[in-house]
């Protein structure tokens, strides 16, 4: 795609504000994830219950299983996965709302795109990072289960691949450009 020198510097700007932000949302996943497991290390699981964990009392049993804390390690599964959904819905169709009623002025089209592109970046950086935290917290606070920073590293990747380049924006706009009729480009 062939963009005036104004334009093409206006899409350097933009690309990098986005990798600056989902550059800092993925370091501030690695430095928690760096102080739950490094300085905090994982939270102990209670001991298994007795096997005569029938005659003990209620709470006695509650607290050797800790309902609270698997409870917990649940909610934070629930939530990664949903959020590894959502992030792709949820961010796509933020990013298709700019394209709707584009003005015809190309420039202002780019202009548009651009913020509706960074708006869906944006957007899905958040659903991901989120429970990507809850996850680091309950694996270094209430729940030691490693799947739990296994989920958040995978909850990382995804926040990784939502790292913009400018070929890639430059693509996603001749394509959306193109769509509107406002070029023929090849």
């Amino acid at each position: 795609m062939q963009l005036d020198s104004q334009t093409a510097s206006k899409l350097r700007q933009q690309v990098l504000s986005m990798q600056v932000f989902v550059g800092a949302m993925a370091m501030g996943l690695i430095t928690l994830g760096v102080v739950v497991t490094v300085v905090y290390g994982p939270a102990e699981l209670p001991p298994a219950a007795p096997a005569d964990a029938e005659a003990a009392p209620p709470a006695a049993n509650a607290a050797a299983n800790n309902d609270g804390g698997r409870v917990a390690a649940q909610v934070a599964l629930v939530l990664a996965l949903a959020a590894l959904v959502l992030h792709r819905l949820i961010g796509s169709a933020v990013c298709s709302l700019s394209t709707r009623n584009l003005p015809a002025d190309e420039p202002a089209a780019i202009d548009r795109l651009l913020r509706g592109y960074a708006k869906g970046v944006a957007v899905s950086v958040a659903l991901l990072d989120g429970p990507a935290v809850f996850c680091l917290i309950v694996y270094g606070f209430v729940h030691g289960d490693r799947w739990l920073l296994a989920m958040a590293g995978l909850l990382l990747m995804a926040v990784l691949t939502k790292l913009p380049f400018v070929p890639q924006v430059e693509a996603w706009l001749a394509d959306r450009l193109r769509a509107a009729g406002l070029r023929g480009m090849g």
